[in-house]
Parts: C-alpha cells; structure tokens; sequence
C-alpha cells in the first residue's frame, strides 16, 4: 500500500490528491482504521523523501495531500541566502559605528529627499507585511496550526508598524527617500526570509501542534510579547509632549530609567523572542539584524543626549 499511495500521489504530481478518494481506490474503504493506516504510510514517505528539498508531501488542509516536484529555493540556496544576510548585518554593524543613519532626531538630509514621517513609515513597513501574507496566501500550510500562529505574531506586529504607529508620530517631522529606500529593501527580504522557511522549507514534522508544548515555543512567545509590550510602551512614553512641542527630551519613564532607547530593546527582546519560537536560522539572522541596527543607534543616540542634556 506504501507504493500504491506514492504511485498515485505521483500520478497526480503538484496536484490535490483528495483524502477520501485516496482511501476508496486503496484501501477500498474509508473507515476510521483505514484512514489511520494512510496516516502511517504518509509518515514513512516523509521519512523516505526528506533527504530532498525539492520533492515534499503537503497537507492540504481538511481535504487531502499533494506531492509538491518543485520548492521555491533548496535548502542549500536558502543557507546561503542566510549567510549572505548575516554577513551583510556584520558590515551594517560595523558601519553605523562611524556613519549615523540619518532620520529622526539624527535626521540627515545628505540621505536623499526628505518624505513626511508618516507617509515614509507606512512605505518602509508596509511592504514586510504584504509579502508575508502573500507567502502564507499562497501555502499550503497556511491554515496549520503553528505556521498560522507564527504568521499573526509577525503581521500582529508589523500591522501596528505599519498601520498604526505611524499614524501616532506628531509633529512634521520627515524621513530621507535613501533610509526608506533602504529600509523597504532589507523588509522585502526579511520577509521572504521568514516566510520562505515558516511555509515552504521547514520540515513538514517540524511546526506540528505538539511545537505548542516545546520549550522553544513558550519562552520565544513570552519574549516576542514581552519585547512588543516593552516597544510599544516606549513609543508612547517618547510621544508624550505638549502639543506643537518638537524638540528633543531625554526620557525617563518606564525602561528609560534603564536604556537610552528603551524602544530599540524592547525590540530587540521581540525579535529574539521569535527566532527562539520559531527555533530557525531565517529568526535568527533577523534577531542580528535587528541587534546590528538598533545597537549601533542606541549608542549614537545615547552620546547625543549626553550632549544635549
């Protein structure tokens, strides 16, 4: 029965092979003990097929599986797509040390033409979050319990980056078009990073429901909230201001008694959070990403208050 049911999923190849169908041409029945002898034989499939990426059996969720003959990108392509990012963040990091990345209270306009704050956050944030959804859209995972929760954390997130605070920044502050440009850049990528792995190349026995109970889960989702909470409380402590008041203050509420930029840490708590739930390499080059960019500007920001105050 295991080469029956390979010879029709291939028979049927990037196709739907419907469950119920699958059982009356093999098992001639589709009773409960047949189903859970299906159920055996696709797991040794699996087993037999995981040592190539480009051949998978996919759930196909309620209905049935398919016998996916193409990934998007191998394994091998994907590790050096990750290695090229990881190295990329070591230069960016090294990098910020000596040039300031010129927005907000740094705001440099050497970087390009200067776009409104609002407008220039939606555009910079907003692309992560489609492409996501475009991946998870276009998934056959996308309705598996653990991929679908680890894909609202991330949209959770960036739909208040993208949607929400921009739409709190006060005042006519504005953003060079170079930091934006740079910035939609490397969200377009991450995105396709996070995506990729969590719908398409993760090993499919990998985020199963019993990832709910995993050490990894539990402690990653506490620090992505916990980082989140931390991030968006600091927001609102920098936007406390009088009306019409655009200067600078250094403040000291919440983890500022603690940081300078108590926003970027909170951040950085978030995005290790996620690399640790979602266990991946993909999280984990973000989680360096994040620390590359946000580490360097804390310490500018910190020698500029210094300054200041």
């Amino acid at each position: 029965k295991e080469a029956d049911l390979l010879t029709l999923l291939c028979q049927h190849a990037n196709n739907m092979v419907d469950r119920m169908h699958a059982l009356q041409i093999i098992w001639r029945s589709d009773n409960y003990f047949s189903a859970r002898s299906m159920d055996v034989y696709i797991t040794k499939l699996r087993k037999l097929l995981q040592d190539d990426p480009t051949i998978r059996i996919i759930n196909v969720h309620g209905k049935g599986y398919k016998l996916s003959t193409h990934a998007k990108m191998t394994i091998e392509h994907f590790t050096l797509f990750l290695i090229v990012m990881a190295a990329i963040a070591a230069i960016v990091f090294i990098a910020l040390y000596f040039v300031e990345a010129g927005y907000g209270m740094l705001f440099d306009k050497k970087w390009g033409l200067p776009i409104p704050n609002k407008i220039a956050w939606i555009c910079m944030e907003a692309p992560v979050f489609i492409v996501m959804f475009l991946l998870w859209n276009g998934s056959e995972r996308q309705f598996e319990t653990v991929p679908f929760l680890i894909f609202l954390f991330f949209e959770l997130h960036y739909f208040q980056r993208s949607f929400i605070f921009p739409l709190l920044i006060k005042g006519k502050s504005k953003m060079p078009a170079g930091i934006m440009l740079m910035g939609i850049t490397f969200n377009l990528l991450n995105g396709y990073m996070q995506g990729e792995w969590i719908f398409y190349l993760a090993p499919q026995d990998m985020y199963t429901k019993s990832w709910l109970h995993s050490p990894q889960f539990i402690v990653g989702t506490i620090l992505f909230f916990t980082g989140m909470a931390i991030n968006i409380q600091s927001d609102h402590i920098v936007r406390l201001r009088k009306p019409g008041d655009t200067n600078h203050y250094l403040p000291k509420k919440g983890l500022f008694k603690y940081v300078t930029s108590a926003n970027y840490f909170g951040e950085i708590v978030e995005w290790c959070g996620f690399a640790i739930l979602t266990w991946s390499a993909s999280g984990a080059v973000f989680a360096w990403w994040t620390f590359a960019n946000l580490v360097p500007r804390a310490n500018t920001i910190y020698h500029k208050y210094k300054a200041m105050f």
